[in-house]
């Protein structure tokens, strides 16, 4: 440790001390691999196996390290990860709203465009691409809670799957087992969601479920969707175009500060006859018309009218989120199999929620200004603040001359003895 610098020390500890609690009662190499890797990621800001592994620094061949990691991450028992999973909400729960936690799901891809022979390779459209095409890859469920002080976000679920696998059944069917999983999670910790989700998610699958569970949500709708309107089924753009909008409020808008107007009214679904929700609509924003959204939250008067619009002016963050992973080359990853891409996305999910509470802790903690202080950004204040104090982490952990082979508790076996008789 005479190696380490201050700031390295206080860097490494901290990152170790939030994998030890993540990994605790898990079996000794489940727990090193889970340092090895989060270590890894953080420090160099790669999830490929070659660079984690040489942040390592270990005194072995680079390709024996790379082997190790890559076959630990396709050995790791269920019950493991189901520990790590529960040791991890226990400890993000607590940078959480106590009560209502504003939860946002989105789908996002994994590209794997020039790959050929990975485990049930699938057609998904590239979300990063200006024109619509489809590449080879796989889709991502993603779940992300916001923190109650700086709104970063924290995944809660994010999985990695193919259409092409014989136990899929609908991407509705994937979202609705996260949405499950996130309920469930929440109320062991005596939270409740608020699901904020965009038009994609505008089925009557999810406003039946979320409706006889009383799942609170905020869904921004199609134009096409129909809806009961003082008993007559109506197109919702129709009812939002006859609406005036008496609240007047400034929003955010595509980089812009936008004066708009609001209005809301009762209406039904035509699945869901018998129970009343609001819809909200939101005017002046684009000359695409007025923007629609759905909520079984309360609203009674223009405050609530408002909340409900910037509930839903939160979801940008989960764009941040994937843009966040992608930072990470999360799809350069060079993993064959489903079970190990999982895996190293699980450790890459617990690499940046450290990061997200890190941003949490700011003006709390002087390690976390610090860290932002060491990113160098010409950008003194930002939003979010996840891709800032991620690379201020990497910064610091550049000069470090070790790896964390000193901070871990590794069994030294005296070698074999060959009994041997003297004559």
């Amino acid at each position: 440790m005479t190696n380490y610098t201050t700031e390295t020390y206080q860097t490494k500890r901290d990152i170790l001390n939030f994998v030890n609690k993540i990994s605790e009662e898990t079996r000794k190499p489940t727990k090193k691999l889970a340092q090895d890797m989060v270590y890894g990621i953080s420090s160099r800001k790669s999830c490929l196996i070659s660079n984690i592994a040489r942040e390592l620094k270990e005194d072995i061949k680079l390709i024996n390290t790379v082997d190790r990691l890559s076959n630990r991450l396709s050995y790791i028992e269920q019950d493991e990860i189901d520990k790590i999973k529960s040791n991890y909400y226990s400890e993000v729960v607590r940078y959480l709203p106590e009560e209502y936690v504003i939860v946002l799901n989105d789908d996002t891809d994994l590209n794997k465009e020039y790959s050929k022979k990975l485990e049930d390779l699938c057609l998904v459209r590239d979300a990063s691409s200006q024109v619509e095409r489809y590449v080879n890859g796989y889709k991502v469920c993603e779940y992300v809670a916001l923190t109650e002080t700086q709104k970063s976000p924290i995944s809660l679920y994010s999985k990695i799957y193919s259409t092409t696998s014989d136990n899929f059944k609908s991407e509705n069917d994937e979202t609705i087992k996260g949405e499950d999983e996130v309920i469930k999670m929440l109320n062991i910790h005596n939270r409740k969601p608020i699901f904020v989700r965009d038009r994609g998610y505008d089925a009557n699958e999810y406003f039946k479920k979320d409706i006889k569970e009383n799942n609170k949500f905020v869904t921004r709708l199609t134009g096409n969707r129909h809806l009961l309107f003082k008993g007559k089924k109506r197109l919702v753009d129709e009812v939002a175009k006859e609406r005036k909008g008496k609240v007047v409020t400034n929003l955010m808008y595509h980089g812009e500060n936008r004066e708009c107007s609001i209005s809301y009214t009762r209406v039904e679904l035509p699945a869901c006859k018998g129970t009343e929700i609001t819809l909200v609509t939101i005017h002046g924003l684009s000359d695409e018309g007025p923007m629609m959204l759905l909520t079984n939250l309360d609203v009674k008067d223009k405050v609530s009218a408002e909340h409900i619009v910037r509930l839903y002016f939160l979801r940008w963050r989960i764009e941040e989120y994937f843009n966040i992973k992608k930072e990470y080359n999360w799809e350069n990853s060079l993993l064959r199999s489903l079970e190990s891409m999982n895996n190293l996305n699980m450790f890459l999910t617990i690499a940046i929620t450290h990061v997200s509470i890190l941003v949490e802790k700011l003006d709390k903690n002087f390690h976390s200004n610090l860290i932002l202080e060491r990113a160098k950004s010409l950008q003194e204040k930002a939003i979010v603040y996840l891709g800032m104090m991620s690379t201020g982490i990497k910064e610091i952990l550049r000069y470090a001359r070790t790896g964390i082979k000193e901070w871990q508790h590794i069994e030294v076996r005296t070698k074999y003895r060959q009994l041997q008789l003297k004559l």
